[in-house]
């Protein structure tokens, strides 16, 4: 599963990236500069679901096990 968020992680930083980079060739008055930017921060949060921000704070992988766990409790089912 490391693997597989890793990967992950990467492609939502490698978008990020390719994002600003288009951002930055638009002119200043250009009317796409809002959403293009409004999508970089949001692949910025993405990437911060994705891997530990600080000590002590859980990782990528146990965030989303903990809300898988949670999906499925309130399905009424449980995680093994």
């Amino acid at each position: 599963m490391m693997g597989e968020l890793t990967y992950l992680h990467d492609r939502v930083m490698d978008a990020r990236t390719q994002t600003l980079a288009r951002l930055e060739q638009l002119p200043a008055k250009d009317g796409a500069r809002k959403p293009v930017q409004a999508f970089a921060d949001e692949l910025q949060k993405q990437r911060g679901m994705l891997s530990a921000q600080r000590e002590g704070w859980l990782t990528g992988e146990e965030q989303l096990r903990e809300a898988q766990k949670k999906a499925l409790e309130s399905k009424g089912e449980s995680i093994a």
